[in-house]
């Protein structure tokens, strides 16, 4: 007997209607991505970019899963 997958529910995008598969306000292709400066004892170390991220969600998720540093600074590009 094999298991089937059942797939979860999709939202549509009230901004362009695709469809998209977890509950964020807007899909990826009507969010803009978003540079991010990260800084560590003062100076610019490297720039990344996301798409509907907080500053602390950035930095968060560097520390955790790219190896930053803890000191970390994260500042949004104006």
């Amino acid at each position: 007997m094999t298991k089937h997958h059942t797939p979860g529910p999709t939202w549509a995008c009230p901004l362009c209607k695709r469809s998209y598969g977890s509950l964020f306000t807007k899909c990826a292709y009507c969010t803009p991505m978003e540079a991010y400066h990260i800084l560590h004892e003062g100076r610019t170390i490297d720039t990344v970019f996301f798409r509907g991220y907080t500053e602390e969600d950035v930095r968060h998720c560097l520390m955790q899963h790219d190896g930053y540093p803890q000191g970390i600074v994260v500042r949004k590009d104006p």
